[in-house]
Formats: structure tokens, C-alpha cells, sequence
């Protein structure tokens, strides 16, 4: 199991949920990992807008990828409101990374899951969308981002500051480990 996968089942709150984006493609080796210490909860399905994406191998233009939910083992969580089992997103934004999702879509998961105050964290921060939707929702936030064009991207964005000529090769990924932490 990697480290993101142990560290969330070290730190999920007994009432807390895993959100995990997953293509189609690989969503049975990320269940694979989660299944083993984690319980299943739901697939949502986020449907997209615009661009697909092709698996080549596989010949099927997907138009979907799934948001999985997981929760602790011997834990029930309940949810806050009724949640939409099919999202219509309104396509990813791929201006500050390459894999950036929406920030609606991001807002629209975390208004269900969480409320004001709560600590959202985010594994692979990228861009920063989890980051400012939590700041502008009232949410503590943890991330982690290991490229330093990205990272000074996010912080760039988070502070309001985001210049788009500063950033003109950020979508290169290098093995630097970051930390991004707001509260």
C-alpha cells in the first residue's frame, strides 16, 4: 500500500470520508488499495464536459471518471445532505496543472461532505482548487504538492497574487517533496 493510502486511514476521523478521483481505467487498482484497509461507501460518477479522455489501449472514449468514497472500517458515517450519485461537471481547468479539476465540482463534494471549520486534506494538491474552494467555504485545509512550479502556483493563487506569465513551465513534475499548509 502507498503512503497517501496509509496516511488516510491514520487520519480519517471515525465519521470522516476518502474522496479519491479515479479513471476508469485504473479505478480497480486504486479500489485494490483502499479495499484493504478501508471500507467502500460509493462511486459517484462526475461526468465531463468538453474534452474526453481516450483510453487508447482499451479503444472507449470514457467521457467519466469516478469519485470514490470510502470511509473507516467499523465506522458508519452518515452524510449531511442528500448527495447526487452523477455529477455534470463543467469540465476540468487545466490553467494552473495539467490534471486540475473545476473548482464547482470541488465545491459542490465539499459542501456535501464537510461543513465550516472542518480540515480537508488533499494528497495531491496540484493547482490548489481544493485549497481556495476551502478557503473561500470557511475549511481548514492540508495539502501536499511535490513540484515547485506548482506549489508557488498554489500559493501564488491561494494569497491572491497569481501572476499567469510567472508560472510558463509549470506543468514539468519534479521529485521535490512540499508540504502546503492553510489554515
Amino acid at each position: 500500500m502507498n503512503g497517501w493510502q496509509l496516511k488516510a486511514k491514520r487520519v480519517l476521523k471515525p465519521n470522516g470520508f476518502l474522496i479519491v478521483y479515479a479513471g476508469p481505467y485504473w479505478k480497480d487498482v486504486v479500489m485494490g488499495y483502499l479495499n484493504q484497509h478501508l471500507q467502500y461507501f460509493y462511486d459517484f460518477i462526475l461526468v465531463h464536459k468538453g474534452n474526453t479522455s481516450i483510453l487508447w489501449p482499451r479503444k472507449i472514449i470514457s467521457g467519466y471518471k469516478s469519485i470514490l468514497c470510502y470511509h473507516q472500517k467499523d465506522n458508519k458515517p452518515t452524510l449531511y445532505t442528500n448527495v447526487l450519485g452523477q455529477w455534470d461537471g463543467t469540465g476540468g481547468d487545466k490553467r494552473f496543472h495539467k490534471w486540475g479539476q473545476d473548482e464547482i465540482t470541488t465545491r459542490y463534494y465539499i459542501d456535501c461532505f464537510s461543513r465550516e471549520g472542518d480540515l480537508v486534506v488533499d494528497y495531491f494538491s496540484g493547482g490548489g482548487t481544493t485549497a481556495v474552494v476551502c478557503k473561500k467555504m470557511n475549511r481548514k485545509f492540508i495539502g501536499f504538492e511535490k513540484d515547485t512550479d506548482t506549489y508557488g502556483l498554489s500559493i501564488d493563487r491561494l494569497n491572491g497574487t497569481l501572476d499567469p506569465g510567472k508560472y510558463p513551465e509549470q506543468l514539468r513534475l519534479s521529485m521535490i517533496g512540499l508540504e502546503v499548509i492553510y489554515e
